[in-house]
């Protein structure tokens, strides 16, 4: 009966802290937003061609904001495109004071678009 009772408190604890665990971890989560982007490829590669870092650079009319591209297999297909102007789908995470991009899908642009500048 003694280890029964034991047993159900090293449960009842151990639950506990997976619980506040989830917990924390989910208001990151929060941070996660899913748009369409346009903005210039730049890709980085070692001295045996090999990328290295890709990064995606968004313009408008007052700001550049730089995001760091997650290189797994979509955002790889962007080192093809580097210095192209190209549309994207995916989601922005912040991670140690950067911008992160994840490519859900890539467009490319043909310049044939309009891109219109608002009225002030």
């Amino acid at each position: 009966m003694r280890h029964t009772v034991m047993l159900l408190t090293v449960l009842l604890i151990f639950g506990s802290i997976l619980c506040l665990a989830q917990e924390e971890a989910a208001p990151e989560e929060k941070n996660v937003s899913r748009a369409m982007y346009t903005g210039e490829v730049h890709v980085t590669k070692d001295d045996a061609g090999k990328v290295t870092a890709i990064t995606f650079l968004v313009s408008d009319m007052e700001t550049e904001t730089e995001y760091m591209v997650t290189l797994d297999d979509e955002g790889m297909k962007l080192a093809d495109h580097d210095n192209d102007l190209i549309t994207v789908s995916g989601t922005v995470k912040e991670k140690m004071g950067k911008k992160w991009l994840t490519v859900i899908e890539i467009e490319e642009n043909d310049g044939s678009e309009e891109f219109e500048i608002p009225a002030e």
